[in-house]
């Protein structure tokens, strides 16, 4: 079974909620990934969130730096990424320099994220 056949399994069909659209979830991680296939981009396309994609959070010099203006322009409210792009956001040396207070929920996945990266 695919995964998205997986995924619509578990979760059934879904009538697209009022609120849904307006609930921007960011996806850093590449979309051939299994993690980036079914949380960033089948969890946006079945409630009828807005996805905003980034193949390579990579870019920028430092690092994640494309990430850090994409989240202050877009203002995402959920961001479902790998602990590694965490790890990268707590260590960036001008996090401070951006607004990052749309940001309510980030869950991780495909590794364990270390507690001290949580807080």
């Amino acid at each position: 079974m695919s995964g998205a056949g997986w995924f619509m399994k578990k979760t059934g069909p879904r009538k697209k909620c009022d609120k849904a659209a307006s609930i921007p979830i960011s996806g850093f991680c590449p979309g051939i990934s299994s993690f980036g296939l079914t949380v960033a981009m089948l969890s946006a396309c079945s409630n009828g969130s807005r996805l905003i994609y980034i193949p390579d959070p990579r870019a920028g010099d430092p690092p994640l730096t494309e990430v850090l203006k994409t989240v202050q322009k877009y203002k995402p409210t959920i961001i479902p990424t790998v602990p590694t792009i965490f790890v990268a956001f707590t260590n960036h040396p001008h996090i401070d320099q951006y607004d990052l207070t749309s940001l309510m929920g980030c869950f991780s996945g495909g590794a364990p994220l270390p507690p001290e990266v949580c807080k």
